[in-house]
């Protein structure tokens, strides 16, 4: 079974009818593969066992999810899923169902989500990257620069975080950030601007690697309250994660000043920033060293360190 061409967090489903033309009922189930299970993480199958009366079918359904940590997986290789499901019958033989699919490449063969913030930003992938008028000499990974500069020409102050998420919406914003080389996307019909929101989380998320380098992170959270530790860290930091961080606060910083509610929002960024390897470590560190930065940017952090050093 080829499902063709698959996407990130696109689901894609196929079915196999299964009929016993046989004298008797049977019974079949997929089989566990030791090391790998009845089938690979990025394919769901249903039902995994059942029995067939004479005469009887069903309908077997396959359906291929690719998440952040198979896109981590797939980064750098072909982008060629496949696995191969044994489907067992009682007292029978097995029978063996091939299924391949296709995480494609955009056009301009870039798989922007799940992708590494590195290689985002390396040397062959100029097109990717947008030069600010305020720091020339660190540009920007265009995906975030679309995506944020369009929440700010719809309005900030236009953003609820109730909003119901549409994953067709999602799905056209992915294709458009992959596939066209434009920098605005606000006039998209059917766009809300929760839509674009929820993209921004979701592309940072799905970075291979978090925006706050694991070699940083114990200081990032020792230092949680210290503004002026947090940001001589970040100039310390690869200089793509540098940029993106400076560039992400500057929106958050805006998103709270201009909508109080969006204050609830800094913990949820804390943890997609840090990406806590330990499930049991308490969030509040990361919330709060993202609210110092937050809250004192790098040129107020500049400006106390040169008023104190003329006192």
């Amino acid at each position: 079974m080829d499902f063709g061409e698959v996407y990130f967090m696109g689901r894609a489903t196929m079915s196999i009818v299964i009929k016993n033309e046989g004298k008797s009922g049977v019974r079949f189930k997929l089989k566990e593969r030791p090391g790998i299970g009845i089938s690979a993480e990025w394919l769901n199958v249903s039902p995994q066992h059942h029995h067939l009366a004479v005469g009887q079918n069903i309908e077997l359904s396959l359906s291929i999810t690719v998440d952040k940590r198979t896109s981590w997986d797939l980064e750098g290789k072909s982008g060629i899923l496949s696995d191969i499901l044994v489907l067992s019958l009682e007292k029978g033989r097995d029978h063996f169902i091939p299924v391949t699919a296709t995480y494609t490449h955009s056009l301009a063969h870039f798989r922007i989500f799940g992708m590494s913030l590195s290689r985002m930003g390396g040397a062959n992938n100029e097109d990717l990257l947008i030069s600010l008028d305020d720091t020339p000499s660190l540009p920007v990974a265009r995906p975030f620069y679309v995506l944020v500069s369009s929440i700010r020409k719809i309005g900030i102050n236009n953003l609820f975080f109730g909003d119901f998420i549409d994953d067709n919406n999602f799905d056209k914003i992915r294709e458009i950030l992959e596939k066209e080389l434009i920098t605005d996307i606000s006039q998209l019909p059917s766009i809300n601007i929760f839509s674009l929101y929820s993209a921004l989380l979701r592309l940072m998320d799905s970075l291979k690697d978090p925006l706050i380098p694991p070699s940083h992170r114990g200081d990032w959270l020792l230092f949680c309250h210290d503004s002026s530790r947090l940001w001589s860290l970040i100039d310390r930091f690869p200089k793509e994660n540098k940029q993106l961080i400076i560039f992400i606060t500057d929106f958050l910083r805006e998103l709270v000043h201009s909508n109080p509610s969006a204050r609830d929002q800094l913990r949820v960024w804390g943890d997609v920033i840090v990406r806590e390897t330990s499930t049991s470590a308490p969030s509040t560190p990361r919330e709060t060293a993202l609210r110092s930065i937050v809250e004192y940017s790098r040129d107020t952090i500049s400006v106390n360190i040169q008023i104190s050093s003329f006192l």
